[in-house]
Formats: structure tokens, sequence, C-alpha cells
């Protein structure tokens, strides 16, 4: 008797990307210097959930993961270093007041 059985088999991986268009990928487990991922080696320790650069990312550039810009390249950022606050910037449009609460539109 054949049974219809659907398998679905998951590789367990080092990093996840879900868009084509971020020039980041995220860890999915800690990843040491020299590790190779996505045809890219690492230049540093990567902590888990933190951001690895899969191009060259110029200083002003954005910083697109999930297809959406996540913050601007403070300094050039170059294949497999360590993307986080040290070489990310955020830009407000606003600027705000000393003292000026702001209340979050969707939190």
């Amino acid at each position: 008797m054949a049974t219809n059985k659907k398998f679905v088999s998951f590789t367990k991986t080092s990093f996840v990307r879900l868009n084509q268009v971020d020039n980041v990928i995220t860890a999915t487990r800690p990843l040491s210097n020299g590790i190779s991922v996505e045809n890219i080696t690492t230049r540093a320790i990567i902590p888990r959930g933190h951001k690895i650069a899969t191009k060259i990312i110029s200083a002003g550039e954005p910083v697109r993961k999930y297809a959406q810009i996540i913050g601007y390249a403070s300094s050039r950022i170059r294949p497999g270093d360590h993307v986080h606050t040290h070489n990310v910037e955020f830009r407000l449009k606003w600027t705000p007041k000393i003292g000026q609460s702001y209340k979050c539109e969707f939190c």
C-alpha cells in the first residue's frame, strides 16, 4: 500500500537571508573568524543574531536586511565584516528636542 506522506527537509545553516536584495545576512549561531558562509569568509567573531556583510557597503550607503533599510554604513564595510552599531548609523527624519517625549506610532 502506497502512502502519500510529505516530508520536509531542513538543512541546518549558520545564517539566514530572507531577500536577495539584502547586503547582510544574519548569523543563526555564533561564528568564529574565518568561517565560510555564502561564499564569503567572516572577518571577525559574529555573535548569534548579528549581521555579516555580503558585499562592500560604502560609507553612507543603506544597510539592507529583509529588503528593508535598517541603517546606513558609518564607515566602509567589507564582505565578511561584523555589521552592528559600531559601523551602522540610524538617521532620524526629524531632530528631537531635549526633553521632548516621543510616542511610537506603531508600538
